[in-house]
């Protein structure tokens, strides 16, 4: 079958009439140009952005530019490589084929592009379903440092063997086929002949619905009622209560520290340890909280507009075993556009958080930076007067004792924070 298929022409140039264009022949075979055009357009547009946006997060990842938890950065960096397979192997390759109409790579392309294409949408769900579950063991039963990152490159790693052994079926049914009424030499790669059973097609259908859509949903509501039950359960509704004495602030801050220090801190909710004793400790864990408090809304706006892209194509797809044909392609071909644009989307919520964070970082009424906190703690322990602060760079720790220098009030050096 693959060496009968073109891989120059997308039309044998002896079925067109000299005057004939690409354009003449695409209108004979029955494609409305104009949506034709259309697809090409926004697939393009979506591909350019997709590659452009995955690609700046990923570098922003990989330089730890990103204000999330340690621990979550591997996951979401998992989940941007997902989103670069989804762009590069179902947006890209679909614009290409919008271009050319018919399949023009042969058979075994046919099958490997189609196996890669249900590979990067199993990942990319996958993973999301991975970020779901690392939130759910953050707040519910919070683990060290190390055990948590091991515990997110197991579930990782799980969902890439997962999505590959699941997308095996893809390269097994699809094919290429020439179209039997065509006046054409027109290929496409297709399923047509591969089911032998009426029974076959439905049961594929179905597996994919549970597998990429509903066990995946099942999983992630799952996970947020758990939090949801373990933050109400802590008093997190509470408001009366004092914000360093509450018994959700407390489980917070054990949890902060448990999870940077790898040590379980045995303490009481009724005489809790107060960080802000301590300049280093309470900026340290001043940031853990925004990292935690970051982390968490990106991975529920993650998981929301997954849910989002995805549900309209999989409310289809069910609608199509009650409701045959009742739907027209230009729907079809809608839900799915709309589906694959969460891998666009992705990169927008990571950037508009990294952008958000800086901005009410410096915004903020009353807001104290880190330094000027420690440079406060430093005047303070110095008795003012003719001291500032300074931090020693040379050692391990960046928030360090202050060391203390004394000059004159009529010094030319100024007291400043180095």
């Amino acid at each position: 079958m693959a060496e009968d298929v073109p891989t120059l022409l997308p039309i044998s140039l002896t079925s067109m009439q000299p005057n004939q264009t690409y354009e003449d022949s695409i209108r004979e075979l029955g494609f409305d140009v104009v949506s034709w055009r259309t697809k090409v357009i926004v697939l393009s547009i979506m591909y350019v952005a997709g590659l452009i946006g995955n690609g700046i997060v990923f570098v922003m990842l990989l330089r730890r530019r990103l204000g999330v938890s340690p621990a979550i950065r591997h996951v979401i960096l998992n989940l941007v490589v997902a989103d670069i397979f989804v762009v590069n192997f179902c947006i890209l390759t679909l614009a290409v084929w919008h271009y050319t109409v018919q399949w023009m790579a042969g058979d075994l392309m046919c099958r490997i592009s189609k196996y890669l294409q249900m590979f990067s949408l199993y990942a990319s769900t996958f993973i999301v379903v991975v970020i779901s579950m690392d939130r759910c063991i953050a707040i519910v039963s919070p683990l060290n440092m190390m055990d948590k990152q091991k515990w997110n490159q197991r579930l990782a790693n799980t969902a890439w063997a997962l999505a590959a052994i699941f997308s095996i079926p893809q390269a097994v049914i699809f094919r290429v086929q020439k179209a039997p009424t065509s006046e054409f030499d027109f290929y496409q790669c297709v399923t047509f002949g591969a089911y032998t059973e009426n029974w076959q097609e439905p049961l594929y259908t179905t597996f994919t619905l549970l597998v990429n859509f509903l066990l995946p949903l099942i999983i992630i509501i799952s996970c947020y009622a758990l939090i949801l039950y373990k933050l109400f359960s802590n008093g997190l509704v509470d408001k009366r209560a004092d914000p360093r004495t509450s018994a959700t602030n407390s489980y917070l801050r054990e949890v902060d520290f448990t999870a940077s220090n790898g040590i379980k801190r045995s303490s009481s909710v009724s005489q809790p340890y107060n960080v802000h004793d301590n300049p280093s400790l309470s900026i340290r864990s001043a940031k853990l909280r925004k990292a935690r408090t970051t982390s968490f809304w990106i991975s529920v706006l993650i998981v929301t507009t997954f849910l989002i892209c995805w549900g309209p194509y999989y409310v289809r797809m069910v609608g199509s075993f009650v409701w045959e044909n009742s739907v027209d392609e230009h729907v079809d071909n809608f839900v799915f556009f709309f589906g694959i644009f969460n891998s666009v989307l992705n990169p927008v919520i990571y950037g508009a958080f990294h952008i958000f964070s800086r901005a009410s970082r410096h915004n903020r009424s009353g807001y104290i930076s880190p330094r000027e906190r420690l440079q406060q703690a430093c005047h303070q322990r110095g008795g003012g007067g003719g001291t500032h602060c300074q931090t020693d760079r040379s050692s391990p720790s960046f928030f360090r004792e202050c060391q203390y220098i004394d000059i004159s009030p009529t010094g030319r050096t100024k007291s400043s924070f180095i």
